[in-house]
């Protein structure tokens, strides 16, 4: 008889309830959320937020015009970084326009 760690447990376990997909796109949106500070830095990232993964399109909602700009700059880094702890999972990155507020407020 053969043991199986926690984590094969955990996610088999995922699986059979129907749930590890939504799982992975939410560890991998919080993957996305470092990337773009990482890339952006602290000020810039408060104007974005990934929001969505379908179709290994990357969902990523901007306050402003300046971010989406700097964002675009950036866009290969962010996508390689993301792609280097979940591989595979995003080929593109697609911005929504959400000029009406900011994520977080300035300090």
């Amino acid at each position: 008889m053969s043991f199986s760690s926690s984590k094969d447990l955990a996610s088999d376990a995922l699986r059979r309830i129907g749930i590890m997909e939504q799982v992975q796109i939410a560890l991998t949106l919080e993957c996305a959320q470092e990337a773009l500070k990482n890339a952006l830095g602290d000020h810039i990232a408060r104007l974005v937020k990934p929001v969505s993964i379908q179709y290994k399109t990357l969902g990523i909602a901007v306050a402003h015009a300046a971010a989406a700009a700097h964002l675009g700059m950036h866009r290969e880094t962010i996508l390689a970084k993301v792609n280097e702890k979940f591989p595979g999972s995003v080929e593109r990155i697609r911005l929504l326009n959400n000029p009406t507020s900011s994520y977080e407020p300035y300090a």
